[in-house]
């Protein structure tokens, strides 16, 4: 594969005014992911690894090849539309799952779970794992008018409208997920169906974008971000399929609702924000995670109003308890990883949905001063030694990384 675009980028970095080592990272992460991780299918397939588990996650490969929507290079367009077309494949084959495999090689992350087949690496259905191809179908429709890519996908997109569509009412899903293992986030309460919810007009998913269980299975981030993609896909498919185009922006619109009547608290110290989960019955939890996507993140996706930035007070503080402080570092982490342990992919949020350059370059240093000397980005690291992280090989940090950068060298990420 030609990768001339790589020099391109690294080009536009080394004429820019950040640190040696910000410039350094940068070419370490940028070739880390487009050399180590994606691998050719044939003309029209692209398979993207997560790192250090070799198999394709939806929403991972997703952010791993947005940067080069900021390429001026077909070549580097072209990567992405095989990328679209491969998790649409995928999608095709299991709606439900969230990683896949190359070939049929019957290789699972483990292999007591329910009704998996032999594409599928995992099957913990997570809504992103639909949101984010469409917003990245979305996103690539608007940069080239590439209509055969776009038009190849109705059915699928179809078929998965009334996927979303059917978990507003989970009790009438037929999907659980049991797997035999000591672990409490990979388990689904009742028998596998999941804790109780209410109906809501939000759409249920069993897990967070961290693939860890949800505690209540509305997931506002995710329920945002699908109401979102189903809006902007209306929009385009107006003059392809109005009847289409009316299912998407009438599902965006009982999503919101659902979102707005369920899915807010009203804080005492921060005025109206999101709640992380609700499950529709008065039960609301109340943090960020560290993946995405989350509720830091959704001015990055286009989402932002008074309540987003009242949300944001509240998870860059100590009240968000997944909110860590160091002698030197701070930032969001998960329940997926150890206490105290700081997501980059968090730190990059913050970067990616902030308005000051100041606090830009601050947490594009805090990135760099956290590579714990390995030239690279990690899953997690400890708030008061960087040295102590998670996941040797994550290319999502590393692409996160590289997009912080070209925000922070451009200003002109774009958010539509």
């Amino acid at each position: 594969m030609n990768y001339e675009f790589l020099e391109e980028l690294t080009q536009k970095v080394k004429d820019s005014n950040i640190s040696k080592k910000e410039k350094d990272i940068f070419k370490n992460c940028l070739y880390n992911t487009f050399t180590k991780t994606i691998k050719e299918i044939d003309d029209d397939n692209i398979y993207v690894i997560t790192g250090d588990i070799e198999a394709m996650w939806l929403r991972d490969s997703t952010m791993q090849i947005l940067p080069l929507m900021y390429v001026d290079d077909k070549k580097a367009l072209d990567i992405v539309r095989r990328v679209i077309n491969r998790q649409f494949f995928y999608l095709n084959i299991d709606s439900y799952a969230n990683a896949f495999n190359e070939s049929a090689n019957a290789r699972h992350w483990a292999d007591d779970d329910n009704d998996i087949c032999d594409w599928v690496w995992e099957r913990k259905y997570e809504i992103d794992s639909i949101a984010l191809p469409m917003w990245l179908l979305n996103k690539y429709y608007y940069r080239t008018f590439d209509k055969k890519t776009l038009l190849d996908k109705k059915e699928i997109i179809e078929k998965l409208i009334k996927q979303i569509k059917l978990e507003q009412n989970h009790d009438n899903s037929s999907y659980l997920f049991i797997r035999n293992n000591d672990w409490k986030m990979d388990q689904l309460e009742n028998n596998g169906k999941g804790s109780k919810v209410s109906y809501t007009k939000m759409s249920w998913q069993a897990f967070r974008p961290s693939d860890d269980v949800c505690k209540y299975h509305y997931n506002i981030p995710g329920n945002l971000l699908i109401s979102k993609a189903l809006e902007d896909a209306s929009e385009i498919w107006k003059e392809f399929d109005i009847d289409l185009s009316n299912s998407m922006l009438n599902l965006s619109k009982e999503i919101r609702e659902g979102i707005e009547e369920f899915g807010t608290y009203n804080h005492e110290k921060y005025g109206k924000i999101y709640a992380y989960e609700v499950d529709g019955l008065g039960n609301y939890e109340l943090i960020d995670d560290g993946n995405m996507p989350s509720l830091l993140s959704m001015p990055f996706f286009g989402i932002d109003n008074e309540i987003i930035r009242n949300t944001r007070k509240f998870i860059l503080s100590k009240d968000n308890r997944y909110f860590y402080e160091g002698e030197y570092f701070y930032g969001i982490g998960s329940s997926h990883t150890p206490e105290g342990y700081i997501w980059h992919l968090a730190i990059a949020n913050e970067l990616l949905t902030s308005n000051d350059i100041e606090d830009k370059e601050k947490l594009l240093k805090l990135m760099a001063d956290s590579d714990a000397d390995t030239g690279l980005m990690h899953e997690s690291f400890y708030k008061d030694n960087p040295k102590e992280y998670t996941r040797e090989f994550f290319s999502w940090a590393n692409s996160m990384y590289f997009l912080s950068v070209l925000d922070l060298i451009t200003q002109k990420i774009d958010k539509k």
